[in-house]
């Protein structure tokens, strides 16, 4: 009786495991680990009474309304506005919590969000780098990785913890 448990028991075990990985692949295509880190390569001005920067195909807009929100966009987003210009000079920021979020546009169309907590000891301004972008409500509605480092090409570079450096470039033409 035991044995026959067992010859049952194996093939589901072995099933999970394969859907926890392939569930494991699919998170790392679309939500960057925690302790990835995404580096600012060049200073950026932020105009005063900015709530954040969002940056589309490797241009920084400092307005919301200029966005063709069809199109992946990711955004710094600060703690509080400055009244003031406020120069952020290259740094490394640590992802420390990934999170997702959905706001309903209609019933089709959703915007689909990852907010990436993160810190950084030159930069304390910026709490969170968001990557979004409306999409209809399929299996994979979230902006990719490969999404996110093409709208900022050139302005940030993500690191994937965990990836080697051929991982990282690799993710550039997915």
């Amino acid at each position: 009786m035991l044995k026959r448990l067992w010859f049952i028991a194996l093939p589901v075990l072995v099933s999970c495991q394969a859907i926890r990985e392939a569930n494991q692949k699919a998170d790392l295509a679309y939500f960057p680990p925690v302790g990835s880190v995404w580096v600012l390569e060049k200073k950026l001005v932020a105009p005063g009474r900015s709530m954040n920067l969002l940056i589309i195909d490797g241009k920084v807009h400092d307005s919301y309304f200029l966005w063709n929100r069809y199109k992946p966009a990711c955004s710094l987003d600060f703690m509080n506005p400055n009244r003031d210009e406020t120069t952020i000079r290259p740094t490394r920021f640590v992802i420390t919590k990934v999170e997702r979020n959905t706001e309903t546009i209609d019933t089709t169309t959703g915007n689909f969000m990852t907010i990436m907590h993160v810190t950084s000891a030159d930069n304390a301004r910026i709490k969170s780098i968001t990557c979004q972008g409306w999409n209809s409500y399929d299996p994979e509605p979230y902006v990719s990785i490969a999404e996110m480092r093409e709208a900022t090409r050139g302005i940030l570079r993500l690191e994937i913890k965990g990836q080697s450096e051929a991982g990282q470039n690799k993710g550039m033409s997915d």
